[in-house]
């Protein structure tokens, strides 16, 4: 019985290890679907889309809600066509894969039997290698701080146990080729002896906030931090009222480059280009294009009017 368990995992995982140099060749998706209200598959797939500067769409009801659809039609109307399901069919049933191609998607689908294997799969298919690997166990305390530090690093998000490695995320971390591994929360000794023989290990423990009875200087920080918190709460309404009137007033000088390069292109065609043709002239992303545009309307120095299927660009 043990030599047929041991067989299985072993077809497991080299199913794991073959699955993202074949069925998932292609991994520059447009935008990830994700459940929402499932913290460890968010939090892991958010790793991934701050990443590649892509939109990730929550489901968190396990259907479809009218507001999600406009959102979904609203990016397919601006080229985004290639959608990442993150997660099994029962986190995301197939009918909302279903919707999704009746709206013009392409969907891939990428999981695994549990959390451990799924985020082993997401790191070695969507990324090809990475310096940096961020592990937790995902406890509620620590799973927040291992995905900012994830996002910071533009690393893969991997789960472990807190008494053993899973298989599976020692194999993504030998596929990545990691040789910094940054521990956050506590984990056993032989948890960090693996990690330790995998790359080079580095541990931020995360401990629970102690509480104490309040005292004459608890009440005095109180106040310190309430009368910060209101100086600073005038000063950024103040800031804002500022922004409002002088944000149309930037120059171009000090926009971005790649602002400044869609002005030129706009300029060059008379005052008006089409958006669709925006990433083939600049050898921008769509969703960079569609965040740069965002952000020049935002300063004033661009209008989009809906023209067909795309959008006319024009110099205010």
């Amino acid at each position: 019985m043990k030599s047929k368990c041991n067989h299985l995992l072993l077809i497991t995982l080299a199913i794991l290890i073959a699955l993202p140099a074949c069925a998932f060749a292609q991994s520059n998706f447009d935008l990830v679907v994700v459940r929402g209200d499932i913290p460890v598959d968010m939090l892991v797939a958010q790793a991934y889309t701050s990443k590649a500067a892509i939109p990730m769409v929550t489901v968190t009801t396990g259907w479809l809600i009218d507001e999600l659809k406009d959102e979904l039609a609203g990016y397919n109307e601006q080229g985004y066509n290639d959608a990442l399901i993150i997660g099994g069919v029962e986190a995301i049933p197939l009918d909302i894969e279903t919707k999704l191609n009746a709206m013009g998607y392409e969907t891939v689908r990428l999981w695994d039997w549990n959390r451990y294997g799924t985020s082993a799969r997401v790191a070695m298919t969507l990324w090809d290698n990475s310096e940096t690997v961020v592990v937790t166990q995902g406890n509620p305390g620590e799973l927040l701080l291992a995905a900012n530090t994830a996002i910071e690093y533009n690393s893969p998000l991997l789960l472990t146990k807190g008494d053993s490695l899973p298989e599976e995320i020692k194999t993504a971390i030998t596929r990545l080729g990691a040789t910094r591994i940054i521990l956050i929360g506590e984990a056993s000794e032989d948890v960090k002896g693996d990690l330790a023989d995998l790359g080079g290990l580095q541990q931020t423990i995360v401990r629970p906030v102690t509480h104490e009875e309040p005292g004459k200087s608890t009440f005095f920080m109180i106040g310190l931090i309430v009368g910060g918190l209101a100086i600073f709460l005038v000063s950024s309404l103040w800031g804002a009222v500022m922004f409002r009137k002088s944000r149309a007033e930037i120059p171009t000088q000090l926009l971005e480059d790649d602002e400044q390069k869609i002005i030129t292109l706009i300029q060059n065609g008379k005052g008006k280009l089409k958006q669709q043709d925006v990433p083939q002239l600049t050898g921008y992303s769509r969703p960079k294009v569609t965040r740069t545009i965002k952000d020049l309307i935002k300063k004033g120095k661009v209008t989009r009017e809906k023209r067909g299927k795309t959008y006319i660009l024009k110099l205010n």
